[in-house]
């Protein structure tokens, strides 16, 4: 059993609530760096709202990214301040955030408008998503406002800790970006 099967059993074994708690692969988090290396800074500073257990921040730690701030609403996770991440206030702009939001919220877009919010003119937003992401009506308004700079669409499926057909992407959204989607496979 996996490490997410066994978060979420002791969570449903306590009544408390898991936030749909699937934690990203640090294979695919380490793909994703290696494709952006030439645009990620490790002087930066990063946030990860959905924190989690660590694995995003720890994979950035082991890539040499040193200022990385740690955010999540549950108090069994990980963090360096326990918030609900689209009602906080920054005490500073970031240059880059980086997540896994929670799925079952659909409320994906809110996440990348609000990670856009908190990061500097020409700040990163990188968001793993099922590649079926890009659709939808309300998505595609979304996606025109806030066109991503890439779509990187993992060769490789994702598990998160199961049996999966999904396939997954990284969405880098650019704040300011307003040209062309570029597709990739990684």
């Amino acid at each position: 059993m996996s490490i997410n099967s066994h978060i979420i059993l002791f969570n449903k074994r306590l009544n408390k609530p898991n936030h749909d708690l699937y934690q990203t692969s640090s294979w695919a988090i380490q793909v994703m760096l290696t494709e952006l290396l030439s645009e990620l800074k490790v002087d930066w500073s990063y946030l990860e709202p959905c924190n989690g257990y660590n694995v995003i921040t720890d994979v950035l730690d082991q890539n040499g990214f040193k200022k990385v701030y740690r955010l999540d609403i549950d108090q069994d996770c990980v963090a360096d301040e326990y918030v609900d991440f689209l009602n906080w206030e920054p005490p500073e702009l970031f240059n880059c955030v980086v997540m896994n939001p929670p799925y079952k919220l659909n409320n994906r877009c809110e996440f990348i408008n609000k990670a856009l919010q908190v990061v500097e003119d020409k700040g990163l937003v990188i968001t793993l998503s099922r590649i079926l992401f890009v659709e939808s009506a309300k998505r595609a308004d979304f996606f025109k406002q806030f066109p991503p700079k890439y779509i990187l669409v993992h060769k490789r499926r994702l598990a998160f800790g199961m049996k999966s057909g999904i396939g997954y992407a990284w969405f880098v959204f650019q704040k300011g970006h307003q040209g062309p989607t570029i597709l990739k496979w990684i």
